[in-house]
């Protein structure tokens, strides 16, 4: 081998170690701890992980809440997959219970709900399945095609007990056949459990 060989091939070989150095080093997790203060008081403490890939992205959060009283409790966990995290996430009021809004699997999200002094929080995602098995749903013969794309579910507002979701599914063949509806849910006060009270179709586009 000559010598101008032998150095093209070091300089080739090098090349690619970089390359395949960058790659990895750039999907590598990223870890993160955001303190977020709270309306309600005290503070929500979110240790993230990013991992990205070729094809998409994703962030897991564990939350813990930093009461006024200094206590700490861990209230769950959230995920945003393919779309971004805002860092502002703020629990919400409702009597004796507290309401975190998050991300859950795929494009749904999540409430995390519970006591201030309890470290056990309801997990309640308001996925498809969820949404289509409620007898309120059931009873309104709603004809859509669970687990087609476009379909996710985005909690909207959150206020007094009364959540918002805006669920966007697909009902025909071709992609374009889809609907929106928005879906309400009522706090149980003495369970601090979601329940659904009314649907209301809000887009339509089926031609």
């Amino acid at each position: 081998m000559t010598k101008g060989c032998l150095t093209s091939l070091i300089i080739g070989v090098g090349l690619i170690s970089l390359l395949i150095y960058g790659i990895v080093y750039a999907f590598e997790p990223e870890y993160e701890t955001v303190v977020i203060e709270q309306k309600v008081g005290g503070q929500l403490i979110c240790k993230s992980v990013y991992i990205a890939d070729h094809h998409s992205w994703q962030y897991d959060i564990d939350y813990s809440y930093l009461a006024p009283n200094k206590d700490t409790i861990r209230i769950g966990s959230g995920s945003y997959y393919g779309r971004e995290w805002e860092k502002n996430e703020q629990l919400e009021r409702y009597g004796n219970w507290l309401i975190l809004k998050t991300g859950g699997f795929q494009k749904v999200d999540k409430l995390l709900i519970g006591k201030v002094d309890s470290s056990k929080w309801m997990n309640f995602e308001i996925s498809s399945e969820k949404i289509e098995k409620d007898s309120l749903w059931i009873s309104q013969d709603i004809h859509s095609r669970m687990h087609w794309l476009p379909n996710q579910s985005s909690i909207t507002r959150i206020d007094n007990g009364i959540v918002t979701v805006g669920y966007l599914y697909r009902t025909g063949e071709t992609v374009e056949k889809q609907e929106t509806r928005t879906i309400t849910y009522k706090i149980d006060p003495s369970t601090g459990r979601p329940k659904m009270i009314d649907i209301e179709l809000k887009d339509k586009n089926a031609n």
